[in-house]
């Protein structure tokens, strides 16, 4: 009866292990968006959003965050026109512990480029990062390299920021005007499709959004 007693507790922690697994979220990444929170919460411009990171001690129900929901792993980020107070420099390894995340959405929060050292080729790892929103910031030409690292990415969002001069992508130029992007073959700044390959040969980015 002991030995079948230590069994039945054996089979009961690990079923509890699962159970925390599966309704929670790693702590890791738990800890890793705790991170992120004073970059893109740097202001009572979103009180209630700020307050709720952090109060339910299972992340996958915060705001702004999609988890797995039988690993319990980020995989969706909408951290979505946030920081509106003043122009900053992104630190991309903040984002690493996420190694399941699938969807990354930092458009509009007046990024004016990444730390020394600390681009987005910091994220090259993350093997399951299909799209990335970069969208309404600041981001000039530096960035174009490091983006060429993200050999998972499908699709990838750089409309209105501070691109310039024009580039060859799929044997057309993309030229850069002001905020926006506009193809050179068209007048209107209607929303495009480009294919990445020229920028990052081994990437499996089929499409570059811009307007």
């Amino acid at each position: 009866m002991g030995m079948i007693h230590i069994h039945h507790h054996k089979l009961w922690l690990m079923v509890a292990l699962v159970v925390v697994v599966v309704e929670g979220c790693l702590e890791e990444e738990r800890i890793a968006l705790l991170q992120l929170k004073p970059f893109f919460f740097p202001s009572s411009t979103e009180i209630e959003e700020a307050a709720a990171w952090g109060k339910d001690s299972n992340c996958c129900n915060w705001t702004r965050v999609e988890c797995n929901s039988t690993a319990g792993r980020v995989t969706h980020l909408d951290l979505t026109f946030l920081h509106n107070t003043s122009s900053w420099y992104l630190n991309c390894s903040l984002f690493i512990p996420f190694q399941e995340i699938k969807s990354l959405n930092l458009a509009g929060n007046y990024i004016l480029g990444c730390l020394e050292n600390e681009g987005f080729e910091r994220l090259s790892n993350l093997g399951n990062l299909e799209v990335l929103d970069l969208s309404f910031n600041s981001f000039d030409n530096s960035i174009l390299a490091s983006l060429g690292s993200l050999s998972s990415l499908k699709s990838l969002y750089l409309s209105y920021n501070k691109l310039e001069g024009s580039i060859n992508i799929g044997g057309e130029f993309l030229c850069f005007y002001n905020n926006g992007y506009r193809n050179s073959n068209t007048t209107s700044n209607q929303h495009t499709l480009f294919s990445f390959a020229s920028l990052a040969p081994k990437s499996q980015l089929v499409r570059l959004h811009f307007d």
